[in-house]
């Protein structure tokens, strides 16, 4: 009856394990015991606060977002550094926070914009003359017209609960670059912003 406070199960730096498969891939062999409670409900970590006064410093967003704390009355505030690039002169709050982390080994891209039609033209220019694979939401996944694509989810939580075993499975295609379509910075989206920001070490384009 005693709740166990644990990081992430993944080599630093790499995407987090959320599936059984995964995790085995990178640890078996590492460690002794390995117990499958099966998959994650959400994907994308907790939420990571600091807390002063009863003023609320969220260091990393996860499911519980901002809106979420807001409506218990309290004040809160997002840390800089979760859509702003890290110097690496800062002390760092939070864990996953530096400039790469939950990254593949190939180089990636996200590119968003409110005009969903805009993204979708910008990607494709992106792509053209490239080996390239793109993660797209479910419903824009026949509008592109390159060989390897992947399905992401169509809403927040869908995308939270995929998007890590989709990051570790993009080095497996060979591609010249991995294209990502952004979301939304607001509620969970946040939380899935400031991780592909990290995986794609900042080559982000906002239209």
């Amino acid at each position: 009856n005693t709740p166990i406070a644990a990081p992430s199960a993944n080599i630093s730096g790499r995407p987090s394990g959320t599936k059984i498969e995964d995790i085995r891939n990178e640890f078996e062999g590492k460690v002794s015991t390995i117990i499958d409670a099966g998959e994650v409900d959400i994907g994308v970590e907790s939420t990571v606060v600091r807390v002063i006064n009863n003023k609320v410093r969220i260091l990393r967003p996860g499911k519980i977002t901002k809106e979420d704390i807001e409506k218990i009355g309290l004040k809160v505030e997002i840390d800089k550094n979760i859509l702003g690039k890290y110097d690496g002169k800062e002390k760092v709050l939070s864990p996953g926070m530096k400039y790469r982390h939950y990254a593949p080994n190939t180089k990636c891209m996200m590119i968003y914009s409110k005009d969903e039609e805009k993204m979708i033209s910008r990607i494709k220019e992106e792509a053209n003359n490239k080996t390239v694979l793109i993660i797209c939401k479910d419903k824009n996944y026949n509008k592109y017209n390159c060989k390897y694509k992947i399905k992401m989810g169509n809403t927040l939580e869908e995308i939270a609960h995929n998007i890590f075993s989709i990051l570790r499975k993009v080095d497996e295609y060979n591609v010249d670059l991995v294209i990502i379509e952004g979301m939304e910075e607001e509620g969970l989206g946040l939380a899935l912003n400031n991780r592909l920001l990290r995986a794609c070490e900042y080559n982000y384009i906002k239209l």
